[in-house]
């Protein structure tokens, strides 16, 4: 399906999912026909029921996808917050990795969650460091930030930051 779909700009392909962005409803239109134009020629069909056309907002992969731009599911969110951990390395390691999936919308997230990696390899005890960094991950997903897609013909900055814990680059609209 990537491959079919590999010189369309404007459509996202995982398995069998397809995510097609327009600016416009006429464009959209055009793009949905390229589309099942591509689909028809190697003999594939898009079932009616699982379609989903002209949407202004879709779930896809997690996340919130729309023209404002690309956030976390709020029910994932809350599901991390509400999480309880026990001081065991299997519980941390299940957080973290619940964690990881957003930590694009978590600034600084791996220097937040370091005390948590030092616990899980066993190079920290259990204490106060590890409570802060669960409930500043868990503060950090309530009020994860919108990411918005990349657009040519705007100004951009290129923040970077590093430290001997971490290093982190944002691609920033001006």
């Amino acid at each position: 399906m990537v491959d079919l779909f590999r010189d369309l700009d404007f459509a996202v392909v995982y398995l069998d999912d397809i995510l097609i962005f327009s600016s416009t409803k006429e464009e959209h239109w055009q793009q949905l026909d390229k589309i099942l134009s591509h689909l028809k020629e190697v003999k594939l069909i898009a079932k009616k029921d699982n379609c989903k056309l002209g949407q202004e907002s879709v779930h896809f992969l997690g996340h919130q996808v729309s023209k404002h731009g690309i956030k976390p599911l709020q029910e994932k969110c809350e599901a991390i917050r509400k999480m309880e951990l026990r001081k065991e390395i299997e519980s941390v390691q299940r957080f973290l990795g619940m964690c990881n999936f957003y930590r694009r919308f978590i600034p600084n997230c791996s220097q937040i969650a370091q005390p948590l990696v030092n616990f899980s390899s066993q190079e920290e005890y259990w204490s106060k460091r590890q409570e802060e960094a669960i409930e500043n991950l868990k503060k950090a997903l309530s009020s994860a930030p919108l990411l918005t897609p990349f657009t040519t013909g705007d100004n951009y900055r290129l923040a970077t930051d590093a430290s001997m814990q971490g290093l982190g680059a944002v691609l920033e609209r001006n």
